[in-house]
């Protein structure tokens, strides 16, 4: 991985090396194909502290993660997710659980807040510190009273983000029009009902909890069936633009990012990564500056320790410390969580059937 080969090239931590056990597979493929059960993870994480290893940078997955936490927090076993934004995890209070990656929580609620701006806005309210003429210009071309629903997966992170955003929307004054679960898994799952249910409604905005399969799915039949409601997710769907058969249905998605990597060194380390693995489009998504920022944390805990056993004492540098890396400056707090959690709304633009993102 690009992260230990830039740390050992300096020197490695404490004059040691760092290595992968590449060989562990939690499935997570599996899943994102059929929302499989997290039973690979946990097999996973026992082989891990049985062979004494003694930090994690993952699951990616947030049930994966979940599943797996008890098992390494018994075991001593300090890990870093840069992906699983799912909050019960670091809720449990283990003290070798961090996260470079913030939570469905302050995720949600950038979604809310975009949808209360943008969606359903207030003529009379400042927008996002605009000019009156601007925010009269978006209040022309959005419709006023627009009528939302909230979809998901029937999943613990899908449901858990999507109720969320549904509360969110609540306290935020918006009515949610239509609240339900979708068929979840199914390789060729009819979603004509779900879609039937948006039509009769009139909705004008989607939000979906869930991850990329059944985005993938769900997203191409709505298309066909005529409806032209704006469709947000968030980023566990992010797969779902470059793994659909008709990307152009991705055009004009919605997503919630864990924040935008395009200064000058984030590109030149997208093409380290590619060289490492051409055909990785997943390598130029926010997630891996998040896991290389992850190592980046680690790396510099271990230093301010001075040790490279003591998982504990390690797991204190982190909570006390501040960790310049590619992601921006980090620190943490008591359970593990970012202090400053970023999210940003992003809107894919497809042009000769490519995907780019912007922001709205």
């Amino acid at each position: 991985m690009l992260a230990i080969r830039h740390i050992n090239a300096r020197g490695g931590v404490l004059g040691r090396m760092l290595r992968t056990k590449m060989y562990y597979d939690d499935d997570t493929q599996g899943a994102y194909n059929d929302l499989g059960s997290p039973k690979f993870a946990v097999a996973a994480a026992h082989k891990l502290a049985k062979n004494g290893t003694k930090f994690v940078i993952g699951h990616p997955l947030s049930a994966y993660a979940l599943a797996t936490s008890d098992i390494y927090a018994d075991n001593g076993v300090l890990v870093i997710h840069p992906a699983a934004t799912i909050p019960e995890l670091t809720a449990r209070g283990h003290q070798l659980s961090f996260r470079t990656v913030g939570t469905n929580i302050s995720q949600a609620s950038v979604a809310c807040d975009w949808i209360a701006e943008q969606v359903n806005p207030d003529p009379e309210r400042k927008i996002a510190g605009l000019p009156d003429d601007m925010v009269s210009m978006i209040a022309q071309k959005l419709k006023p009273g627009a009528k939302i629903a909230v979809l998901h997966d029937n999943q613990i992170y899908g449901e858990g983000i999507a109720s969320l955003v549904k509360q969110g929307l609540k306290t935020r004054g918006i009515d949610v029009h239509l609240y339900e679960g979708i068929t979840s898994g199914a390789r060729r799952a009819d979603h004509s009902t779900t879609i039937e249910r948006l039509a009769q409604g009139e909705i004008d905005f989607v939000y979906f909890g869930g991850y990329s399969p059944d985005l993938t799915r769900l997203l191409p039949q709505a298309r066909a069936a005529g409806i032209r409601a704006k469709f947000m997710s968030s980023d566990a769907a992010v797969c779902s633009v470059y793994s659909a058969r008709d990307i152009d249905t991705a055009e004009g998605l919605l997503l919630t990012s864990p924040g935008r990597f395009r200064q000058p060194h984030h590109k030149a380390m997208t093409r380290e990564m590619e060289d490492e693995k051409p055909t990785g489009l997943n390598f130029t998504e926010p997630t891996s500056f998040l896991t290389y920022a992850a190592f980046e944390v680690l790396a510099q805990a271990i230093e301010a320790a001075g040790d490279c056993e003591d998982t504990g004492k390690i797991a204190q540098a982190i909570r006390s410390g501040t960790f310049d890396t590619t992601a921006g400056s980090l620190s943490f707090q008591p359970n593990g969580d970012l202090t400053s959690p970023r999210f940003d709304v992003e809107e894919c633009v497809v042009k000769r059937k490519v995907v780019r993102f912007w922001a709205p």
